[in-house]
């Protein structure tokens, strides 16, 4: 399957039937997912409408950030263009939860690297 190919095929509709057309998912209003709740349609969504854009999307999950004290935050960035943008879409919860609702999403781990934020524990791609 090409990078063309995920430009013009929403794969959540492959797998699971079209869907209504909403937002372009670049709102600004935070949208939290549940890792026990967001399923594999949510997470195509979101790589399929960046890739739309010509992005790459990346899931980065910190440990006690800052602004979330409280556990663990995945937060998803769009790449493209020679910028990374953050984008209001995050995923709470326990880390292992967090962990498997990506792994079941078919997305691939990417360790820590050098350099990373001391709170960085991994990406998901």
């Amino acid at each position: 399957m090409t990078y063309d190919h995920w430009k013009t095929t929403n794969p959540a509709d492959q797998w699971l039937g079209p869907e209504p057309e909403e937002d372009d998912g670049m709102s600004d209003e935070p949208l939290i997912h549940d890792p026990g709740a967001a399923t594999s349609r949510d997470f195509a969504k979101s790589q399929w409408q960046a890739a739309q854009r010509g992005h790459l999307t990346i899931w980065t999950i910190y440990d006690r950030p800052i602004d979330h004290p409280g556990g663990f935050i995945a937060r998803r960035f769009e790449v493209g263009r020679g910028n990374t943008v953050a984008t209001p879409e995050i995923l709470t919860g326990k880390l292992e939860d967090i962990r498997q609702a990506f792994w079941k999403a078919g997305l691939t781990k990417r360790s820590r690297q050098d350099g990373d934020e001391p709170n960085i524990v991994e990406s998901w791609v």
